[in-house]
Formats: structure tokens, C-alpha cells, sequence
């Protein structure tokens, strides 16, 4: 616990010295110089994507929320294991969500200046990217998993388990970070709505029903975790793909003529 909280405070004090400074592209102070509020237009546009990713963020909590409570139904000594393995799956999330600041950042102003060509390299190179992390990712889960389990566990058993379980999180880990680099194509476009309703569906619907009746009504108890998991992110990996998809379109088109 203290060493989340010292590193959100040290993330936090990088970045107010980061938007305090004279030299970047955005800072704190020229801010404040001139008289944005003023502009309503503006403050609308973005009050709107601001609402939009908040609430996003509020049903995504619910959801996870809703998770936890049905894991907390089993004893601690079935989810032990699995906990230490949802380790891996924030390792990869961490990389994905720095893909994702660099799409956002890089394609997002391409995409703004009417530079499609430069945003459809950026996507390009980052899905190469992502997908070379995420399988370099699995390697490293799949034949570390004994020696990393065993810095947590010493009974076999569940060393064993736990190589088991760091397959399921090396598929994972493909899958969420290419469903995060498509979330992250919309956004660099200014398309928060679908994102946000399709994480809702997932986060605060999907996954709680599927953990609930894999888990729990038919008995696979913490596999039905895994499963519930795989089929949240399939699902979100597709509809973000299928929408994704319609968004670049007509841009490679518009290349074409």
C-alpha cells in the first residue's frame, strides 16, 4: 500500500512540473494567461468528452466492484494463486496504457492537422508494437510462471496451478492490449462515446454475469474467473475491432482518391 501511494505521488509531483514548465508544448501557466474560459464553445467540447470518460470510469469501478465481491465468496486459499497471477495482467496493462499515451499524443494530432498519412503510420507501427509486446509478454509469463510462483508459494501444488493460470493471463495479455490500442484509435479521433458504452457493457455487465454463473452457479469456481475474462476481453477486442474498423475507413479511402 505504501508503495502505490508513493508512487502515485511521485507520477503526480512529474507531471505538475512537467505542465509548470515554460519549454512544453502545453504548460500550467500560459494557461492561466490567457482567458480560455471564456471561449463556451470550447469549455462545451470539452466538458463533453470529460463526462464522457468519467462516467466510463465510474461504471468500470462498478463493475470491478461487482467482480470482487463474487471472488470473495471462495476462501482465500483458491484465490491466492490467482491474485499473485493477476499480477501479470497489471504488468500488461501497464504497457498497454503506454502504447496508448503515445497514440493518443502522436496520431491524435496528425489526426487534428488533417496528416491521415502520418496516422495511419502511427497506428500501424503501434499495433506492430503492441502485438510484439504482448507475445514477448506470454513468453515471459508461460516459462517463468515455476520460479515466479515460487517466490510466492512453496507447496507444489500450487506452483503448478499457477503455470496454469499464466497461460490463461499470456492470452490475456494479447488481447487486452490490442483491444487497448483500438480504444485508443477512437479517442486520438475525439470518439469517446463508443468506448465508453462499450466498456460499460463489458466491465459492468458482461464480466460480473459471466463470473457469477462460470464461478459460482456452475461450480468452476476460480477457472470460471479465467473464463469470464476471456470472454469479456474477446468481446470487447471485437466490438472495438468492428468499430475501430468503421472509423479508419473511410480515411484509407480518402488516401486512395
Amino acid at each position: 500500500a505504501i508503495a502505490t501511494v508513493s508512487g502515485s505521488v511521485a507520477a503526480c509531483m512529474i507531471s505538475v512540473i512537467a505542465i509548470c514548465r515554460h519549454s512544453d508544448f502545453i504548460n500550467f501557466r500560459g494557461f492561466f494567461s490567457k482567458n480560455h474560459f471564456s471561449d463556451s464553445i470550447r469549455l462545451k467540447v470539452i466538458s463533453d468528452k470529460v463526462l464522457n470518460i468519467l462516467f466510463e470510469n465510474l461504471f468500470m469501478r462498478a463493475g470491478f466492484l461487482l467482480s470482487s465481491v463474487i471472488v470473495s465468496r471462495l476462501s482465500s486459499g483458491e484465490t491466492a494463486v490467482y491474485s499473485v497471477a493477476m499480477i501479470l495482467l497489471n504488468y500488461s496493462f501497464a504497457f498497454g496504457d503506454g502504447i496508448q499515451s503515445a497514440i493518443v499524443a502522436l496520431s491524435g494530432r496528425s489526426y487534428g492537422a488533417g496528416d491521415y498519412a502520418s496516422f495511419l503510420s502511427y497506428l500501424k507501427i503501434a499495433a506492430v508494437f503492441g502485438t510484439v509486446c504482448s507475445v514477448i509478454l506470454g513468453f515471459i509469463y508461460i516459462f517463468t510462471s515455476k520460479p515466479y510462483y515460487s517466490s510466492f508459494f512453496s507447496d507444489q501444488a500450487s506452483v503448478n496451478t499457477g503455470s496454469r493460470y499464466s497461460v490463461c493471463a499470456a492470452v490475456l495479455t494479447l488481447v487486452q492490449i490490442l483491444r487497448i490500442i483500438e480504444i485508443s484509435v477512437m479517442r486520438s479521433m475525439g470518439e469517446v462515446k463508443y468506448p465508453r458504452r462499450i466498456a460499460t457493457v463489458c466491465v459492468a455487465i458482461v464480466n460480473p454475469f459471466f463470473t457469477y454463473v462460470l464461478a459460482i452457479l456452475l461450480g468452476f469456481r476460480v477457472w470460471g474467473f479465467w473464463g469470464a475474462a476471456l470472454i469479456t476481453q474477446g468481446l470487447w477486442f471485437v466490438l472495438a475491432s468492428i468499430i475501430c474498423y468503421k472509423h479508419i475507413k473511410p480515411l484509407k479511402g480518402s488516401l486512395l482518391c
